[in-house]
């Protein structure tokens, strides 16, 4: 059975077996808000010239908060990372920029 819209979300269980949940209303609200936190708060776990992530103290703390929020809210990685991709994006970077901060941040927001 194909099961496809906003609010479904598949989880991987044993063997492989797709779990289909469906999220009440409250609960895509609170995603999407703090979906919009983590866009609005992003760019302070980078650099403010090189947007390099997290090489000062001040920028690891704050990614390290984000990552919190993020694991405590359901997050995936894949939506961390489409965040990350758009705010360097608009702030002007190229794409090898871009992928290698990706990277970075993808290999932090993957620790526990």
């Amino acid at each position: 059975m194909l099961v496809s819209g906003w609010g479904l979300g598949g989880k991987c269980g044993v063997g492989g077996e797709v779990k289909m949940t469906i999220m009440t209303d409250q609960e895509k609200i609170k995603k999407f808000d703090v979906i919009e936190t983590l866009r609005t708060r992003i760019g302070g776990c980078f650099g403010d010239q090189d947007k390099i992530f997290a090489t000062h103290v001040l920028d690891e703390n704050r990614a390290k908060e984000l990552r919190k929020l993020a694991k405590e809210n359901s997050i995936s990685l894949n939506e961390v990372q489409d965040i990350i991709a758009g705010y360097l994006y608009r702030s002007g970077f190229n794409a090898k920029h871009v992928m290698e901060q990706i990277k970075k941040a993808s290999d932090f927001f993957a620790k526990n």
